[in-house]
């Protein structure tokens, strides 16, 4: 009987313990949490994949850079010409003066009729301003140009072919520009031209101007 008693109590407890544990959330809360981490696993998927395909797009960037002849970048050519570095080094009121610039590798003559055509003279080791060049001695600058007292710039340019070519300026022991001048091989940029034919191939003569003022030498 006794026994009876204490079962029945046990089953009554238990029925008691199930009637106040508490009450699992509803299907639509379970639903909500799931779509709520689902959207959550879906944008870390989505950003993982677009992670993957920039690694695979860098991937690929790099078997075509390694599968691709490397381009030497040539040195030393200006306007499709091969040169050489050359320099000069004299000295005036006891301040070294350079002159660092390129020289033609092959002799090739300047642009016709320019006067104003400067080479170095192997002879004296300087770059002299002569029409009348003497082919034996003579090394034909090409490139940028810049003369320096010490360690300060006092002029540069570009040569073409023995001539001033794009922009020339010159400065002060300051740095402050004092002359500023634009040439096309070898003739002021804005000369004026007249010609002997029709099909203006022949020049007549040129009159330089620089900035909308006649300045310089005539040629005729």
């Amino acid at each position: 009987m006794k026994r009876r008693i204490l079962y029945f109590t046990f089953l009554c407890l238990l029925a008691s313990c199930m009637l106040f544990k508490k009450k699992p959330p509803r299907y639509s809360e379970f639903n909500d949490e799931f779509n709520r981490l689902e959207n959550q696993n879906l944008e870390i998927i989505d950003s993982l994949v677009k992670r993957k395909d920039d690694l695979r797009l860098w991937a690929g960037r790099d078997s075509l850079l390694k599968g691709a002849k490397k381009k030497k970048v040539k040195k030393n050519v200006f306007y499709t010409l091969k040169t050489k570095k050359a320099y000069t080094l004299t000295e005036e009121k006891g301040k070294r003066v350079y002159e660092l610039f390129y020289v033609l590798k092959k002799y090739k003559d300047p642009p016709a009729y320019v006067q104003d055509v400067y080479w170095y003279d192997m002879r004296q080791m300087k770059i002299v301003n002569d029409a009348k060049i003497d082919k034996l001695f003579a090394l034909i600058p090409h490139g940028p140009y810049r003369k320096m007292v010490e360690e300060q710039i006092v002029e540069e340019g570009v040569f073409y072919l023995g001539v001033k070519h794009a922009r020339w300026e010159k400065y002060d022991p300051n740095y402050i520009l004092l002359e500023k001048k634009r040439y096309y091989k070898g003739w002021a940029r804005d000369a004026l031209y007249t010609y002997y034919d029709l099909e203006s191939t022949k020049i007549a003569d040129v009159t330089p101007v620089f900035d909308g003022v006649k300045e310089g030498k005539y040629y005729s």
